[in-house]
């Protein structure tokens, strides 16, 4: 007899009038108690691949269509020490970048896998990295994944820049980062990176120093494009007021480098409206906008409390959505995080050795539409509650799922294992509605919005941790 059905749970769930209903596959369980990390992959055939990083060795194992696992493979990469930079999907392969030591020296190194686990091609990217390579390192990529960018401290000391173009297998350039930054007093400090699809270099960077009232900070969108064209640089115009957050994203369908986040008027101040700047594809700056919070908005969001304000968290960008039109739609969110002493605790709370417990608070999400110009078109805010503790917040916050006709903010209700998931459907225009999606009681699941992926239109995959087994789940909206 098949017991493969009694590990796997399909459910529908009905609203009223037989407006949506989702079903529910959930893979059987896998121990991760002792694993260092886990990736998630989603392959074109219908089948994901668990990559499992346990220090010493690597497990892969493939999840079939019909939601049941393979055999585990143990993969072992090359090298006395390694450690995985980032892990991609090769349509149904593996490519694993990874830092390296087969000897006295460290190695940057690729290696492609097939869903069998068996080695299909090995090469290395660059020699010669410093032993604090293994802490110090960025990895960026392009929305199509073709390219990546890793940023690594060389043998000198110095941060240097790989570009890595996947098509062509090539690695394109390998350079010193004060060669797109500037050196000695002039140098600029780096701030963000970001990739297009053709493979241009994007950097978001400011003066160095410190920026007070009367002394404001240059700050700076450059581009690079590999192998050897000269960097390109515009300053941002900011005539007064300062950043307390910028993103950079890159809008490939409109061939555009986006900047947004918040400002202040005063460093010393808590942020009080948007910035938003758009770059073409000549580095022309085409759009730049400083746009104070609403009215509206800051009588929706105080209510009845009269001094209330973003003043006790943080509003975190967690989303950047663009329209075909040139438009940007910002998520932010609103987090908060707070140690304390257990109240059980007889040590003295002066001595560094105290116990601490800590608190995180993933509240509510402010949704704000910007046409192309940067013209604010409408702001929202979409009420949640998240709290959880000592746990990195891993379970709260919210995944963005995209369809052609809305967008679905998915999220816990509360960071149990017996709960109810939620969502916003939220329309071009604003419109929105909450509803359930599922209810995770009896089902011990703990999942990870955050880390979930877009399948299709219609099915996202999300891994569940709880009691130290993971679980992946896929929901299908109908």
């Amino acid at each position: 007899m098949d017991f493969r059905p009694f590990f796997r749970t399909l459910w529908t769930l009905a609203f009223p009038a037989g407006l949506f209903s989702q079903t529910v596959s959930i893979s059987p369980e896998v121990y991760i108690k002792n694993d260092f990390a886990y990736y998630v992959l989603s392959h074109p055939d219908g089948t994901a691949s668990l990559l499992r990083d346990k220090s010493f060795r690597l497990i892969l194992q493939t999840l079939r269509a019909d939601f049941s696992w393979s055999v585990e493979k143990s993969i072992e990469l090359n090298g006395k020490k390694w450690r995985i930079l980032e892990v991609l999907a090769d349509s149904n392969d593996i490519d694993i970048f990874y830092i390296s030591r087969p000897e006295e020296h460290y190695v940057l190194m690729k290696a492609s896998y097939n869903a069998q686990g068996e080695l299909l091609e090995q090469r290395e990217l660059f020699s010669g990295l410093a032993a604090t390579a293994l802490k110090e390192y960025s990895v960026y990529r392009s929305a199509n994944e073709q390219w990546v960018g890793i940023r690594f401290e060389d043998v000198k000391g110095e941060n240097g820049f790989l570009l890595y173009h996947r098509g062509a297998d090539s690695t394109i350039c390998m350079l010193p980062e004060k060669q797109l930054l500037g050196d000695g007093e002039e140098a600029l400090e780096f701030q963000d990176l970001a990739l297009s699809n053709s493979g241009s270099v994007f950097l978001y960077a400011r003066q160095q120093g410190v920026e007070t009232k009367k002394h404001r900070l240059g700050h700076f969108l450059l581009r690079f494009d590999p192998p050897e064209n000269p960097v390109l640089r515009s300053e941002l115009p900011l005539e007064s007021g300062s950043v307390h957050r910028l993103v950079l994203r890159i809008d490939d369908l409109n061939r555009r480098a986006l900047l947004a986040g918040l400002y202040a008027e005063n460093p010393a101040r808590n942020p009080q409206g948007y910035l938003f700047y758009a770059v073409d594809e000549d580095h022309r700056m085409v759009a730049a906008a400083k746009i104070p919070y609403s009215k509206v908005l800051m009588e929706e969001w105080k209510g009845n409390i009269k001094d209330a304000e973003w003043r006790e968290g943080t509003l975190q960008l967690r989303d950047l959505v663009l329209s075909h039109s040139g438009g940007s739609l910002l998520l932010f969110e609103h987090t908060r995080e707070m140690s304390r002493r257990p109240y059980f605790s007889t040590i003295d709370p002066g001595l560094s050795t105290v116990a601490r417990w800590y608190d995180f608070y993933f509240d509510d999400i402010l949704a704000v539409l910007l046409d192309g110009k940067g013209n604010l078109l409408w702001e929202r805010v979409l009420r949640k509650r998240q709290y959880s503790q000592d746990d990195d917040g891993i379970f709260s916050s919210f995944y963005t799922f995209r369809t052609a006709a809305l967008l679905r903010l998915i999220f816990n209700d509360a960071v149990q294992s017996e709960g109810t998931v939620s969502e916003y459907l939220l329309k071009p225009n604003g419109d929105n509605i909450r509803k359930s999606v599922l209810n995770t009681s009896y089902k011990n699941l703990s999942l990870r919005f955050r880390d979930a992926i877009s399948l299709d239109a219609q099915k996202l995959l999300v891994p569940s941790e709880h009691n130290g087994k993971l679980r992946l789940v896929r929901i299908t909206f109908d």
